[in-house]
């Protein structure tokens, strides 16, 4: 038995993954300001930190990507409800290794980062419980 999605639940998932987009692009936004933060360790560590906030950005953007063009091409499909939770778990993973370390800095954003990022996860996961 198929599930029976209405556009509603789409829309939902539109938002919620332009959410996952709009954090990508504030976390990308923020580099420049969290790489002066830690201006007193070395060189090389600062660009594994610029390349690591980078890359979480990017990642946030993909997700984000990919649930709202799932949502707009293929509305009402199971396949992109899977494709939905899929991407909320891999981010609700992400944030366990986040929260594992950032939990850990005496930096506010670093420490609001995996707050953020539970939200965008939960509102992944909303948008499929959705019917």
């Amino acid at each position: 038995m198929t599930p029976d999605f209405s556009i509603s639940t789409s829309l939902v998932r539109i938002l919620s993954g332009m959410l996952c987009i709009v954090f990508g692009v504030v976390h990308i936004m923020m580099t420049g300001a969290m790489a002066k933060e830690f201006k007193f360790i070395i060189t090389a560590h600062r660009k594994i930190f610029i390349m690591t906030w980078i890359v979480q950005g990017l990642f946030f953007l993909s997700i984000g990507s990919i649930v709202t063009l799932l949502a707009i091409v293929w509305p009402l499909g199971t396949v992109s409800i899977l494709v939905t939770r899929v991407c909320a778990a891999v981010l609700f993973c992400l944030v366990l290794v986040i929260g594992s370390t950032g939990s850990q800095s005496e930096k506010i954003l670093i420490r609001a980062e995996p707050i953020a990022a539970v939200a965008a996860a939960f509102a992944l996961l909303a948008a499929c419980a959705i019917q």
